[in-house]
């Protein structure tokens, strides 16, 4: 049968099935105490105020749906002075928000060479009291400037100083451009093709000063050398200068201080390097 009427009160009895053929609501309001509606759809019927919680967090109250909240205000985080933080659950909704202050300018002594890309290094002081040879390794394929530090430096004998440069192949020995003078009344000279030569030649002398090796192409892995020393003690006080240049095989990662002629030993004086990139 069809209920037409504005209210219909089905009170006792079985309503066996409602579709679209036996059966159509169509206005008002219908209640059913018994009974089953095999199927609503929209064909055959609508629901317009459903009030529901679904499993999760969404529910629908009086047909509008509504998403549970997350216990984040409202708000814009984050500022050109404020850092946002922000915390996902695993739906990818935002759960906390919250800011951190910052700034731009770095404080006073905050910034080390530690926390440099390529610092400002120093290394491991030696004490050139012995051997023939001081060599200093691990230096890092970045450097580009290194710096030798002498400190009242002797040979044993009469033999210079020389500083000889290497890569993964070891010390290279040959191919060096070098010479070394020393400024007193008489004007000395030396020179050397196996390092760059730093004028000492008397036991009784020392050489304090720096040696710089600058780098002055990749292509090549050309290094160029300067340096000046004071020489008290011996015959005569005095100051020397050196200069050279060296085109290695491979990248420098090491320096050697010897002595020229590969027997005077080292018998006083510190020495150390700094480098940079």
């Amino acid at each position: 049968g069809t209920t037409t009427a504005t209210a219909a009160n089905v009170t006792s009895g079985t309503i066996q099935t409602l579709t679209s053929s036996t059966a159509n609501i169509s206005s008002g309001s219908a209640i059913f105490s018994q009974g089953t509606v095999t199927t609503l759809n929209s064909t055959t019927g609508t629901i317009s105020n459903l009030s529901t919680t679904l499993a999760g967090d969404f529910t629908i109250s009086q047909g509008t749906g509504t998403l549970g909240t997350t216990g984040v205000t409202a708000g814009t985080y984050g500022s050109v002075t404020a850092i946002p933080f922000i915390t996902l659950d695993a739906k990818g909704r935002i759960t906390s928000a919250t800011t951190g202050t910052f700034s731009s300018t770095p404080a006073d002594g905050s910034i080390t060479p530690a926390k440099l890309s390529q610092p400002f290094t120093s290394g491991t002081s030696v004490n050139s009291t012995s051997g023939t040879a001081i060599d200093f390794t691990g230096i890092p394929s970045w450097v580009k400037k290194i710096e030798i530090m002498f400190a009242n430096v002797s040979l044993s004998s009469t033999a210079n100083i020389l500083v000889q440069l290497g890569g993964s192949g070891g010390i290279e020995t040959t191919g060096y451009v070098s010479q070394a003078s020393l400024v007193n009344v008489n004007a000395n000279t030396v020179g050397a093709t196996n390092g760059i030569i730093i004028f000492n030649g008397e036991a009784s002398s020392a050489c304090s000063g720096i040696l710089t090796l600058g780098y002055i192409d990749a292509g090549s892995n050309l290094w160029t050398a300067a340096g000046t020393f004071a020489r008290p003690g011996g015959g005569v006080s005095s100051a020397t200068f050196t200069g050279g240049y060296k085109s290695l095989s491979a990248t420098l990662n090491r320096v050697r201080i010897a002595s020229s002629n590969g027997s005077d030993t080292f018998d006083a004086g510190t020495i150390n390097i700094m480098y940079q990139g």
